[in-house]
């Protein structure tokens, strides 16, 4: 009788059951489905910094390009060519040259540079995930100020507020300053 007992505890089980290899395979799926999601979601933000990203290299670029004009510039006037279109800015910065900034939809601003009545050079500069942009001119504590307002478009299933981002240039900033330097400079003896 001994004997029977020590072959019953003498046989050891080889393999694994149905039931545990279930177990097993219900747990991968759970870590896969879990890998999924969390790939999605770092897709996601991924796509969400690239285009934020983009959109602050070309507001950027707009931002300084708009302002080396203004600040260069002896007038700036408000210009409507078409009434069905958002008015634009004319810029002087010398005789004979004038820089047109004409807002183009969806996020669009084009920059044509006229000199001597022929065009010189033009570009358009696009802003991702924006929508209206508007031109105007404003008075800020007796100086003179051209303003550009770029909207940002909330994204597909976000519930992001629309918010307006400014570009301010100071109109004549580099003539006031080189007019200054000739009156002191002019002064020396």
């Amino acid at each position: 009788m001994i004997r029977a007992n020590q072959r019953v505890l003498g046989r050891r089980r080889r393999g694994i059951t149905i039931i545990e290899t279930l177990v097993m395979m219900t747990g991968v799926a759970v870590l896969l489905g879990m890998t999924v999601i969390v790939l999605q979601l770092a897709m996601k933000l991924e796509a969400d910094s690239r285009g934020r990203l983009d959109r602050a290299g070309a507001l950027g670029r707009l931002a300084r390009q708009f302002r080396s004009d203004v600040h260069a510039a002896s007038g700036v006037e408000i210009v409507t060519t078409d009434p069905k279109r958002q008015p634009g800015l004319r810029i002087a910065p010398g005789p004979n040259r004038s820089i047109d900034y004409q807002p183009q939809g969806d996020g669009k601003l084009a920059r044509v540079d006229t000199v001597g009545g022929k065009v010189a050079s033009r570009e358009t500069f696009i802003v991702p995930q924006s929508g209206a942009v508007r031109l105007s001119l404003r008075e800020l504590d007796g100086r003179r100020f051209a303003v550009v307002e770029v909207d940002t478009i909330a994204r597909k299933n976000r519930i992001d507020p629309v918010r307006t981002l400014e570009i301010l240039g100071a109109v004549g900033k580099d003539v006031r300053s080189l007019a200054s330097e000739a009156k002191t400079e002019g002064g020396k003896p």
